[in-house]
């Protein structure tokens, strides 16, 4: 079965830029039947280092990427300088959360026009991602990795449609998870590799995913190598395919992918 909920309340993003100076969000809110519109900026403008790391949405404890030298930077098997003595280097020991299973969740985003040309659309692993209210609005909270064109269509557009995926998508772990969108167009390899795809919410998403939330930004901070995006929920479908299981960090593990 499918079931499509929108919220009652219209929130439309007038402004996100993500250029290398400052960056604003402005919403502009409606609530239904009042008739009054309010426009007043969320966040003040603050100013970006827009360093590139290069590949996509990586998998939780993925490696890859160049991270700064703090212990609470360093992905499970990487060394910093810092650890490296007499004897060798010293692994530093994962934080005690990355033990735990949760979801895995794709961030699927459509493309943006800059006035020259339009970018792709595309879909990632996202590294962080968990639902954070229910009353008086539901709202999500995601991390969008610097540099990625997920992060950067999400940025542009102000929208992204959130993607839980099932135990069939494991095996597109390293596509979506460990390679990057302004690459590779992810959305037509994923159609290669077999998988249907529709558009929800005007966005290419999988055919088979579990479900798919529509979120709408409206606050961002920068933490580091992530920017964290506050969003409103304003719509989802609850897909129920037959004999699909969601897929969690511990099957990955088992598999051998993270």
């Amino acid at each position: 079965g499918m079931r499509t909920v929108r919220s009652d309340t219209s929130r439309t993003i007038c402004a996100v830029s993500t250029s290398r100076g400052c960056r604003g969000v402005q919403v502009t809110q409606r609530a239904s039947g009042s008739g009054r519109r309010s426009t007043a900026p969320v966040l003040a403008p603050v100013k970006i280092d827009r360093r590139q790391f290069g590949r996509e949405g990586s998998a939780r404890g993925y490696a890859e990427k160049p991270r700064g030298r703090g212990v609470g930077r360093q992905p499970v098997g990487v060394f910093a300088a810092s650890e490296v003595d007499a004897t060798g280097p010293v692994e530093i020991p994962p934080p005690p959360y990355g033990k735990l299973s949760v979801p895995v969740y794709s961030l699927a985003t459509s493309g943006v026009f800059n006035g020259v040309s339009t970018s792709r659309p595309t879909m990632n692993i996202t590294t962080y991602a968990t639902p954070i209210a229910i009353q008086p609005a539901r709202r999500f909270i995601i991390a969008l990795y610097h540099g990625t064109l997920s992060a950067d269509n999400m940025l542009a557009k102000g929208r992204g449609v959130l993607q839980i995926l099932g135990e069939q998508h494991a095996e597109l772990l390293p596509l979506l998870g460990k390679s990057s969108g302004h690459e590779i167009d992810k959305i037509a390899e994923v159609k290669e590799r077999g998988f249907d795809v529709v558009e929800r919410f005007g966005v290419p998403t999988l055919a088979d995913c579990l479900g798919v939330v529509e979120l709408e930004i409206v606050n961002i901070q920068d933490v580091g190598d992530h920017d964290v995006v506050l969003c409103d929920v304003v719509g989802y479908e609850e897909l129920t395919p037959e004999g699909m299981s969601p897929l969690y960090t511990a099957k990955l593990r088992e598999l051998g992918l993270i």
